[in-house]
């Protein structure tokens, strides 16, 4: 998991620019389902089967920082795509879609009570920046015993359970629909489109999740390592029962422990699918995940191999 891991979170992806991951992920999934792409750049890998069309989605788009404008020297200003706290990325080595890497930086002279991305830019030690070029986190993800620290595990991690469940389902009867989707750190774009094309009878989507097992939490509700996270509800979304039911029902035939969270704030595709045609039953399954929308994400190789077994199972008995 480790190997696929790496494989995904290193590739260039922002919201807006997911072609690059979109071609890493349709050579994994090709072998097991027919890929194709929509009009929105979505990756769409069906296994035909005579069983109920189902639909589970994970975006593959990442965070990103666009370049808005370039100073005297070729300092490079940018805005976040998606949310980003400056304060979490300064230091951070950053690589653009032409290839030029550079380094986040402040303004000199301001704090951090201050900091604000008008008084960032990126120091490409002089190298020429093309308005619009969009930068990604750099860096080399790390095995930590069952953790990898990352960039991007959201949401590549949820991508690595899509690209694992068809490698699991293909004995299974169901007409599995895994949707890579484009856009969902931007406003959750992707979904609602493919959703409407499949018109699926049920769909999970798979994202992360805050953990709430680190210092300064009072309410320690999710934690990493202690499998995966079923969400009744969060801000775009308010799970369908029957779904929720029938991802606990799954976990519990494999003997894997869940998690269950109501949050009050984010939300994921979920919300989008739920709302395309005539409406759809959908679930929210969720990896724990440390540090989220910061270069260096952490989440449990055993949750993410969890996740896949899960809605392996799912898949067989909807």
């Amino acid at each position: 998991m480790f190997d696929l891991l790496k494989q995904l979170t290193t590739a260039y992806g922002p919201a807006g620019r997911e072609t690059g991951i979109a071609e890493v992920l349709e050579t994994l999934c090709a072998p097991f389902a027919q890929c194709s792409r929509d009009a929105m750049g979505n990756l769409i890998a069906h296994k035909p089967g005579p069983g109920k069309r189902i639909m589970i989605a994970a975006h593959m788009d990442s965070l990103g920082l666009v370049a808005t404008y370039t100073e005297e020297g070729n300092f490079i200003r940018v805005a976040p795509l998606g949310g980003i706290n400056p304060a979490n990325i300064l230091g951070q080595r950053v690589r653009f879609g032409s290839g030029v890497t550079g380094v986040f930086r402040a303004d000199d002279g301001v704090s951090v009570k201050e900091l604000s991305f008008d008084k960032c830019y990126i120091d490409t030690c002089g190298v020429a920046v093309k308005l619009g070029d969009v930068a990604i986190f750099e860096g080399d993800p790390i095995q930590i015993g069952d953790a990898i620290v990352s960039q991007y595990l959201d949401n590549r991690s949820g991508c690595a359970v899509g690209v694992k469940l068809l490698e699991l389902a293909q004995d299974c009867d169901a007409d599995l629909y895994v949707v890579f989707t484009t856009q969902e750190e931007v406003g959750c774009r992707g979904a609602g489109v493919a959703a409407f094309a499949i018109a699926p009878e049920l769909a999970v989507a798979i994202d992360v999740t805050q953990c709430t097992d680190v210092p300064g939490v009072t309410q320690k509700i999710t934690a990493m390592g202690k499998g995966p996270v079923i969400k009744i509800l969060d801000r775009g979304c308010i799970s369908s029962p029957m779904i929720s039911k029938l991802l606990a029902d799954s976990a519990a035939a494999l003997n894997i422990p869940v998690q269950y969270q109501a949050a009050t704030a984010g939300g994921t595709d979920a919300g989008m699918i739920s709302t395309s045609r005539c409406g759809v039953p959908t679930g929210n399954l969720a990896i724990a995940t440390r540090g989220t929308h910061t270069p260096n994400e952490t989440c449990s190789l055993s949750d993410v191999a969890q996740c896949a077994a899960l809605l392996r199972e799912l898949v067989s008995r909807a």
